[in-house]
């Protein structure tokens, strides 16, 4: 179940240099490369375009894992900033010790790997889940809303070409009203299969050391660049926190999990 979604700064401002048609560079402490330190600083040569697309899945939960610095709060209950650039409290897709699987993870979705240490043993952890397979239905929609709760909303019909050929009208007829928005959003569905959605119930059961917590309370929709000579993904971005509240046991005996969500912003507008 998906509640609420925050578009960040970042994706803004990645949004206008592509618009400028500028290769991108992200501000220095905005990547997840930096927060989990994998490739923290990549430096691109010359022959490489920069430019970074959605394509990469982190999940969060909001109970606390044991020995963490954060403090009680309750996670769920507080949004995030535009200008965050991390989850509250990242869960990895994929967590295994060194010692069983080795330095790699089963297959190329798993990313953001780095090794951390549980109880003295050391693990491999993939903060991410490269989303290979996105499905994208329809068209972007455009709306126009007429309420801050998103409910009575309008979608943008430009077939008259009446947009083409604007009526000018007095300024005093456009008043700045913050209950008014303009949206474009698509549609974007991904898969998780059966084994991957063990995989990220075992991440849940190793951290937290107890099978009833395991349920996914944010997604991090996040943008990045992948290499053919780099292991893992590079200026990894987060552009669209999603709160969410999924019980991976209801999916425990499923064959996939699917996950659908509107990506996209909006803005007030004059009307």
């Amino acid at each position: 179940m998906v509640f609420n979604g925050n578009k960040t700064i970042y994706s803004s401002r990645l949004q206008n240099y592509i618009s400028l048609g500028l290769e991108y560079e992200p501000l220095i402490n905005t990547t997840l490369n930096e927060k989990f330190v994998i490739n923290p600083r990549y430096n691109f040569n010359d022959t490489i375009k920069r430019f970074p697309t959605i394509n990469v899945l982190t999940i969060g939960g909001d109970d606390i894992v044991p020995n963490s610095n954060l403090n009680k709060l309750n996670l769920r209950a507080s949004p995030h900033s535009p200008l965050d650039a991390s989850l509250f409290n990242h869960i990895p897709f994929y967590l295994k010790k060194v010692s069983e699987v080795g330095n790699m993870p089963p297959n190329d979705n798993y990313v953001l790997k780095k090794h951390i240490t549980i109880d003295n043993e050391l693990y491999l952890a993939c903060y991410g889940y490269y989303m290979s397979d996105i499905i994208y239905k329809g068209d972007v929609i455009m709306f126009n809303n007429i309420d801050t709760d998103f409910v009575n909303i309008s979608k943008v019909d430009t077939n008259d070409g009446s947009f083409l050929n604007p009526v000018p009208r007095e300024r005093l007829e456009l008043v700045n009203t913050p209950d008014n928005y303009l949206g474009t959003f698509f549609k974007m569905y991904f898969f998780f299969s059966e084994n991957e959605i063990l995989n990220m119930l075992e991440a849940f059961s190793i951290l937290y050391k107890d099978d009833s917590k395991n349920r996914i309370t944010e997604l991090g929709v996040c943008s990045s660049i992948r290499l053919e000579d780099e292991s893992d993904v590079v200026w990894c971005g987060v552009e669209y926190f999603v709160d969410t509240d999924y019980d991976l046991i209801d999916a425990r005996d499923k064959t996939f999990l699917e996950f659908y969500l509107e990506v996209g912003n909006s803005e007030v507008i004059r009307v």
